[in-house]
């Protein structure tokens, strides 16, 4: 039996610095390899299997969004969930970049899993 729980960011994840096309993105099936948060700056990423997602400028398959947006807590926890037991994840990012430490990521909008 396949459960969704699908966590949607209303608000805008981040003021993007670099702006590319504006239409989402879905990488369906994929893992979380790698996840954190930096204090510093609130900045939260995960590292997904597959190929690379996002826009052209910033394509990658390191993710980022902003810890202090509505919904990003429950976001995490999400992806912490699926990422302990080997879960896949269908995953939304934005048609706009996350500027981090002089590299640019796609800006997650949503996550789904898909137990």
């Amino acid at each position: 039996m396949r459960i969704g729980i699908l966590i949607a960011i209303a608000a805008a994840l981040a003021v993007p610095s670099i702006v590319a096309s504006r239409e989402l993105e879905r990488a369906e099936q994929r893992q979380v390899v790698r996840l954190g948060c930096r204090l510093t700056d609130a900045t939260c990423w995960i590292v997904i299997t597959g190929e690379s997602v996002g826009p052209t400028d910033c394509e990658s398959n390191t993710i980022r969004w902003l810890a202090s947006n509505p919904g990003a807590r429950e976001v995490l926890s999400l992806l912490m969930s699926a990422h302990l037991t080997q879960k896949s994840l269908n995953i939304e990012v934005e048609g706009n970049c996350l500027e981090f430490d002089g590299t640019s990521s796609p800006t997650l909008r949503s996550a789904e899993s898909t137990y």
